[in-house]
């Protein structure tokens, strides 16, 4: 029940990129510059999560 729930935000992660990766850009930027570094590798691991699943998602259509 929960991956359906994973994978729904995944994919609504990846129809919203023009907006997605800017934020999640942005929150990592603020993250490192706060000196949050763990939240700074999540954020920047979900901002490659989405470019990448975007990327795929485009080229295979």
């Amino acid at each position: 029940m929960l991956k359906d729930y994973l994978i729904v935000a995944m994919l609504t992660m990846v129809a919203g990129w023009k907006i997605s990766l800017p934020v999640l850009g942005g929150l990592v930027f603020w993250c490192w510059r706060r000196r949050h570094i763990v939240w700074g590798i999540l954020f920047g691991a979900g901002f490659v999560w989405t470019a990448l699943a975007a990327w795929q998602f485009e080229q295979y259509m």
